[in-house]
């Protein structure tokens, strides 16, 4: 369930819809994507806290991510994943199983950033913003049920001076299971996912230290993936 839900969300920060009303909504989500759009490198650490119910503090499972960007690449790794991508080339990897998917980036479902939620306004038909001591709470509502869009409101906290997003929560519609000991229950949840921007970036990246092409254009895994299977989907 953790990685269905985190690898589809992708930190999910700005991007302004044509189909919000509310010009304040706009103008702070055109801020935040902008922010992460010109800024050349950055890196983000991710606590993600499951958290059982739509209020309190009833907390089942946390993990953490990292999403860095370099120039024309994002590499997010979360749950034992990565996902790599420029705006040409995707490389998933999967390293439980040991596979990576090489793909265009132009391929349905996968032609936009990791930081661009415009694929998802459209499944909110009302918002709001609020101010609370220099963070703006933009809350992102929906009443209808979409099995595209598993939340009925999101909820961005974003540092009101730098744009960043500093924290994300996520309220399901639905049920969805929790253990209880050695049984399943259905309940309501939140995801909360909480953002701290980082100076300098660590661990650099290339996508050469994954993937290379040979001397007939044929991309192969490096040395030290030799291990994984890879799924070439180029045409």
């Amino acid at each position: 369930m953790k990685k269905l839900y985190i690898i589809t969300l992708l930190f999910i920060f700005g991007a302004a819809s044509q189909g919000f009303c509310q010009i304040d909504t706009k103008e702070v989500l055109n801020k935040v994507m902008k922010f992460y759009k010109n800024t050349p490198s950055y890196q983000i650490e991710a606590t993600y806290k499951m958290l059982r119910g739509l209020t309190g503090n009833n907390s089942t499972e946390t993990y953490t991510g990292v999403m860095t960007k370099q120039g024309d690449y994002n590499r997010f790794s979360v749950l034992n994943s990565e996902v790599i991508q420029s705006s040409k080339f995707r490389l998933t990897l999967d390293h439980d199983s040991k596979t990576m998917v090489y793909a265009n980036q132009d391929n349905p479902g996968i032609n936009s950033s990791p930081l661009d939620i415009s694929k998802f306004l459209d499944f909110f038909e009302a918002s709001k913003v609020s101010e609370e001591g220099g963070v703006l709470v933009c809350e992102l509502i929906s009443s209808k049920r979409n099995q595209q869009m598993p939340y009925g409101k999101i909820a961005l906290y974003i540092d009101k001076a730098t744009s960043q997003v500093k924290k994300q929560v996520f309220y399901f519609s639905t049920l969805i299971p929790f253990k209880e000991g050695n049984t399943t229950k259905m309940d309501y949840g939140r995801l909360v996912v909480e953002l701290k921007h980082k100076k300098a970036i660590s661990n650099t990246f290339n996508m050469q230290d994954y993937v290379h092409f040979s001397n007939n254009n044929k991309v192969e895994v490096t040395e030290k993936f030799q291990q994984y299977k890879l799924i070439n989907q180029v045409n």
